[in-house]
């Protein structure tokens, strides 16, 4: 009470520290949580598959579709299989209502085994056995149906098939790496009974036996690709497994835990969108320099004021008491500090937490039953007492009591050492946080604004899973009419992001040991007009050319692989059957265009002109208006598919959804930014009143020999000038390697400009001129009368 304003400034830098800790430490607890609900989640795992065609690496989820059979059969480690199976978003229909339902899943019967998924309503042993049968989450059940039993009633999905509805889950929780709204029988298709090794459309998921060592069961899988698939690609290729390993043809059957899928898997064919665990290390990172930034204030300001209570230790050290006495003592002040940090850290906690579960897209909470977290909130008051108490105790309880009360306790270079370095280190952590901020500001503007090879402005998407060919056809030229719109294209492929195929296609159109695996596109005659995608060599699709329909586009990426500098007239050979392959000649090379997301390069693509109808890709006039130009792709979508809701996405925005998760990651940066900034100025305003406090004759005696205010106050900035120059010199190397190896997640990256990391200096800079001028104003302008002569 005697040093509020200290004592304050304190309590806020600490209370606003910790509520950053805390809100951080929500976030990564809810990251880490992810599967965890399952009650078999240690003994769960997933089979991913590593492979190389002809020296082309990648991995994915997907494997076989008669693996799970023999696993089951043939591996006595395991006690259950489940195989999901991915389809592009149906279009349901129930009565006369229609829902584009995008969180759906083909699955094995034995997923309510494996999985704790409860079955509100049904039986989860049969609720999927039969084909032709579907199990909703409990969302979809009041969704659809209300109060009413759906137990029994028919979904009609994708316009061509229906399903009986045999159980109702409970809704699958958020921290769920997959989270899906309708669970449909995988028997209802002819993939699952098929043979077929070398297809790998399916994610498998084994339950291992208790006890069993899941690495002991990894090694087993190599009996797979010998015994399997092996043969089926010699069958295939018609050579030996020998001959076309030595292409650089290999595969390779591993295991991933299901803890692990969450932040340590980015595989294609993921069932969800997954974190990242470097990001978890990053704001762990981050809470703690947030709570070290205020222990330091703590700590910088206490040391400081402990000059002041000189004589207060010099005469309880004459009365007798001891150094553990005095720690103690100390220690119990920090002590109650914290608490009283600690409690306003909670109202600011509750105040925001609503604003951060916005940006961070979760629905955290503190659950004050659970004793756990209780314990975890005692101990952050007991861990930040010591860390931000432990040295003013012991540095109060050294002095000498002759010393402290002869008034010999000054603030020489010494004893001002350890606050010099406390504010380097604070300089340190803002400038790294600052400049961290300002390079992902710039990758998430380089993504936004990329020339992705082609144009994505007034570009709208209509997914279709009910048209066929001549309605959709006739749909198209029904809005060609509209001088609103400019162009039009149906396709089974759309870059936002790749919903594109991988197959086999041969060289020369020769089958050979010697192929590789290439996206695959099916696309119409005006689909590269309407997304303005570049033709460097040849040309594209033409209705004037009925020979197009054995002709394909090549990107440059596919020409590279295939060693064609002039690729225009040469030939593609793509497997229609196993014994038969069809030739294509190669008639245009497109210049390569992001059809995946910018984290990955590249890769090679083959487009094939097919009547494929996944989608209409409808190109805008520049200038249109966008709402009517909305309207009327509705009325025209209800004339040919009445009672059917359109389902529309602009390209841009998809691209948007694409990297929400970095847009995520920059907003709290910015905003535990912003938060550190503001802990380390509240230590700054702190340390410089105390030093104007200090040098306050000295003050006056400077303004009676004619000192000007200005003078005064670069006397004053001097030695912290020389601080953040310090901070600057170390803190720039540390963040050029922390932002490169973060930059390292992305195939294309922003340039890391010098300016950025000046810039960074120049903003801590003012920030500590700010906050020290205002005090240097005070002391500087006050009467130099009155403080010389105050006692």
């Amino acid at each position: 009470m005697k040093n509020k304003a200290f004592t304050l400034l304190n309590i806020i830098g600490l209370a606003v520290g910790m509520a950053g800790f805390i809100l951080i430490m929500l976030w990564v607890k809810d990251e880490l949580s992810y599967d965890k609900f399952n009650e078999k989640e240690s003994r769960i795992v997933r089979i991913i598959t590593d492979f190389s065609l002809a020296g082309e690496n990648d991995n994915g989820v997907g494997t076989p579709a008669p693996m799970a059979t023999v696993l089951k059969n043939d591996f006595p480690e395991v006690e259950n299989v489940v195989r999901f199976r991915k389809y592009s978003s149906p279009q349901v229909k129930y009565g006369e209502k229609y829902f584009t339902e995008k969180r759906s899943i083909f699955a094995d019967s034995t997923v309510f085994d494996i999985f704790t998924i409860p079955l509100i309503k049904g039986n989860p042993k049969n609720a999927l056995s039969a084909p032709n049968t579907i199990t909703i989450s409990e969302s979809i059940a009041k969704k659809y149906f209300g109060e009413t039993d759906p137990i029994g009633k028919t979904l009609d999905v994708y316009g061509t098939m229906e399903f009986e509805i045999t159980g109702v889950y409970k809704d699958i929780p958020k921290a769920s790496h997959f989270n899906f709204d309708f669970i449909t029988s995988i028997y209802s298709f002819d993939a699952y009974y098929q043979d077929d090794w070398a297809s790998f459309n399916f994610a498998t998921y084994v339950l291992l036996k208790e006890n069993v060592n899941p690495q002991d069961f990894e090694k087993k899988l190599s009996i797979l690709v010998d015994k399997y698939l092996a043969v089926q690609i010699e069958q295939y290729l018609d050579a030996s497994w020998e001959e076309i390993q030595k292409q650089g043809t290999w595969f390779k059957f591993g295991i991933q835990r299901l803890r692990d899928i969450h932040l340590h898997s980015h595989y294609d064919g993921e069932l969800g969108i997954n974190g990242d665990a470097k990001n978890v290390y990053i704001f762990i990172s981050i809470a703690i320099f947030i709570l070290l930034l205020a222990c330091i204030n703590f700590t910088k300001l206490s040391t400081a004021k402990a000059i002041t209570r000189s004589k207060e230790i010099g005469v309880k050290k004459v009365f007798g008491e001891r150094v553990l006495t005095l720690i103690r003592h100390q220690l119990s002040e920090s002590f109650i500090i914290v608490f009283i940090a600690h409690m306003a850290a909670m109202i600011l906690v509750e105040v925001f937490l609503p604003f951060f579960n916005d940006i961070s897209a979760k629905n955290l909470s503190i659950e004050y039953s659970n004793p756990q977290i209780l314990l975890s909130l005692f101990g952050l008051i007991i861990i930040t007492s010591l860390v931000a108490g432990s040295y003013p105790a012991f540095y109060l309880s050294s002095y000498k009591p002759i010393s402290a009360l002869k008034s010999e306790i000054t603030a020489g270079k010494k004893k001002t050492r350890f606050r010099s370095v406390m504010v380097v280190g604070q300089f340190v952590i803002s400038i790294i946080l600052l400049s961290s901020t300002l390079v992902l500001n710039k990758q998430m503007r380089y993504i936004q604004t990329k020339d992705l090879g082609y144009q994505k402005e007034n570009l709208v998407c209509i997914w279709n899973n009910n048209l066929a060919w001549n309605k959709m056809n006739n749909l198209k030229n029904d809005l060609l009419k509209n001088p609103m719109i400019k162009n039009v294209s149906i396709s089974g492929f759309l870059p936002i992001p790749s919903n594109s195929a991988s197959n086999v296609l041969y060289k020369d159109g020769i089958k050979t040991t010697s192929f590789a695996a290439y996206n695959i596109s099916y696309v119409d005659h005006e689909y590269i007009n309407t997304l303005g995608i570049s033709i460097i060599k040849g040309r594209g699709f033409s209705e004037e050319f009925p020979t197009d329909s054995s002709a394909v586009l090549i990107n440059q990426a596919a020409a590279k692989s295939f060693g064609w500098d002039d690729p225009i007239g040469k030939f593609v050979g793509h497997p229609i059957s196993e014994t038969e392959i069809k030739r294509y000649t190669v008639i245009g090379v497109l210049d390569d265009f992001n059809f995946e997301s910018v984290h990955n390069p590249i890769s090679p693509m083959v487009c094939f002109l097919d009547q494929s109808t996944g989608a209409l890709s409808v190109r805008l006039e520049s200038g249109s208006d966008i709402s009517s130009s909305i309207e009327f792709l509705e009325s025209k979508w209800k004339h040919y598919s009445p009672g059917s809701a359109i389902d529309y996405t602009f390209y841009d925005d998809s691209l948007n959804h694409l990297y929400a998760s970095e847009a995520k990651l920059n907003q709290i940066l910015v905003a535990f930014t912003v938060i550190a900034f503001f802990v380390s100025c509240l230590g700054l305003i702190g340390l410089a009143m105390f030093t104007t406090e200090q040098r306050k004759k000295e003050i006056g005696i400077r303004k009676v020999v004619g000192a000007s205010i200005t003078q005064v106050g670069k006397l004053l900035s001097y030695d912290f000038t020389k601080l953040v120059i310090i901070a600057f010199l170390i803190a720039t190397p540390v963040s050029y390697y922390v932002i490169s190896k973060w930059l390292e997640n992305y195939a294309y990256k922003a340039k890391i400009s010098g300016w950025i990391f000046v810039l960074a200096g120049l903003i801590s800079y003012t920030t500590a001129m700010i906050a020290i001028g205002y005090q240097s104003y005070k002391a500087s302008a006050a009467n130099p009368v009155d403080t010389l002569r105050d006692e």
